[in-house]
Parts: structure tokens; sequence; C-alpha cells
């Protein structure tokens, strides 16, 4: 009750000194508390704000008018919530915003990117691969600050890796090799392809203009495919071999994102670990650097 009448006699200061002086009155660094107000009007031009309150309480004949104006380049940032969840649509803008305190968002983190394969073996023939991935779904908690934020979700990262023209990815004794394509072959094509479940944990910090996010991104191999296309006379053949290739089916990736505003960001990950199991498996870890959205 006390806070009421405290709001209502400010309110009717400001209001009896607006009629004393004939104009409108604004005062800089003001605060006002006006409890279940019947409506809110909010109303910008390209120099003026203006929010008129109207009704408080169990005052329906309640009034309050505020103007602030502006010299020179602004922003202003409307955002509603009736709770401490924000749940964003997918395709939104890639900035987060982090006026809640929790929020679920669907298809962040899309990323594309051109893999390097480091420490590998003398018969992995490729020299960059690509990597596609985004994370399905993400509950993200928001720090204090507004400016840091911690988030869990579910993602799925495909890598494809092609052998240099002449050779070819196949299944020997149940695990990956390579060998040359035979004699008289034409259109010379082998890819080897990965898919995985993800559940990437992110931190992010929000500057400026720029956010940094560092992820640790646990994997789950579901998908390890080899697709061999090729002519041969007039026949065109394409071999296929699924799973049964000692793909490691745990894995590890970290990564390090940086996005400015809404325009995306580059990002740098790396897998530390040897992508397959076999004694005498081609191998290779991954150092990934691309674009994400």
């Amino acid at each position: 009750m006390k806070r009421l009448l405290s709001t209502l006699t400010l309110a009717l200061f400001v209001a009896a000194t607006s009629f004393a002086a004939g104009t409108r009155v604004c005062v800089n660094d003001t605060v006002v508390k006006v409890l279940r107000p019947d409506s809110i009007v909010v109303t910008e031009t390209d120099s003026t704000t203006h929010v008129h309150v109207f009704g408080s309480g169990n005052n329906p004949s309640y009034s309050f008018d505020y103007s602030k104006y502006f010299d020179g380049e602004t922003t202003t940032t409307v955002d509603e919530h009736t709770s401490d969840w924000d749940f964003n649509l997918p395709f939104g803008k890639y900035k987060k915003r982090r006026t809640t305190q929790f929020a679920v968002e669907g298809m962040a983190y899309m990323h594309l990117g051109a893999i390097v394969p480091v420490s590998k073996t003398s018969d992995v023939r490729t020299k960059v691969g690509v990597q596609a991935g985004l994370d399905v779904i993400n509950l993200t908690a928001n720090m204090p600050s507004h400016r840091d934020a911690l988030s869990i979700g579910l993602g799925l990262e495909l890598y494809m890796m092609k052998q240099k023209e002449g050779w070819q990815w196949v299944r020997r004794g149940g695990q990956l090799a390579t060998i040359p394509f035979g004699e008289g072959v034409t259109h010379r094509h082998s890819l080897l392809a990965s898919m995985s479940l993800t559940m990437p944990i992110h931190y992010s910090h929000s500057f400026k203009k720029t956010d940094l996010t560092f992820s640790v991104i646990p994997e789950w191999n579901m998908l390890t495919y080899i697709s061999n296309n090729y002519h041969k006379g007039d026949s065109r053949i394409n071999d296929r071999y699924r799973n049964d290739l000692n793909r490691r089916p745990l894995d590890v990736a970290f990564r390090i994102n940086c996005t400015y505003n809404d325009a995306g960001g580059i990002y740098v990950q790396f897998n530390p670990y040897k992508s397959f199991t076999g004694v005498t498996s081609p191998n290779f870890k991954m150092l990934t650097v691309g674009f994400s959205f």
C-alpha cells in the first residue's frame, strides 16, 4: 500500500507540475513503478519515445506520461515475456536475446566448414573434406549479467571425405581400407561419410558487437558409409558399404565460434582422437574451419 501511495504521489506531483507550468515535464533518470497498469502505450518517432500509462491497481483513472528526446543514432529493443522462459522459433536471428533466465532454441549453431585431415596415415590421400551440422534443440540458461550463457542440446554432424582421384575407400576384413581403381575405369569418385548424434555443451560471452562461444561436443556415430561411383566400359557402377568400418563409436570435438551481430561468424573445431579404431585402417584427426549461421 505504501508503494502504491508513493507511486501515486509521484504521479500527482508530475501532473501538478506539468499543469502549473503549462507544458509537459520530462525528468531525466526517473524511475516510476506502476502496479498492475490497465494499459501502456509506447509511441516512437525518429527523435522521441513517448510512454503513456493508463490505470493502476484499483485506480482506473490513474494516468502517467513520459517522453524522452534523443539526438543522433539510437537503438530501441522491445522484448516481451510472460515468464522466465523464452521459446525461439527456428531460423531466427543468430544473436540471442538474454532478457530471460531460460530459453529453448531450435535449429541453432548451424555451420559449414572445410575439414583438414591432420596426423593422417599415408593411405589417406585426401586434402580437404566437408563438415555440416546444427543443434536441433538447445536449452540455454542465461547468467544474471545477461552477457554469459550456458546451454546444452541435441544436434547432428555430417563429415564427408573424398579420396584422391585414382583411389577409393573400401571395406576389407570389417574395417576401412583404400585401394586403387582398376584398369579401364573412368569418372572415378569415392566418398566416405559419417553422421553423428551430438550433445553439445556451449558457454558463450557477449561483447559489444560480437559473441564468443566455447563448445565441448560429445558425438555418437550413427552411420558410416562409402559410396564409389565409376564407369567401366559402357557400364556405370556404384559400390556402397554401410557400417562395419571401425568408425570410432564415441568421439568428442572442441569448438571456438566467434559471431558478429546478426551476420554469422567463423568457427574452428578440432577432433583430437583418431576417426577409426582399426589397427590397419587409414586414419586421421580432423581440424575444421568454417562459417556459422
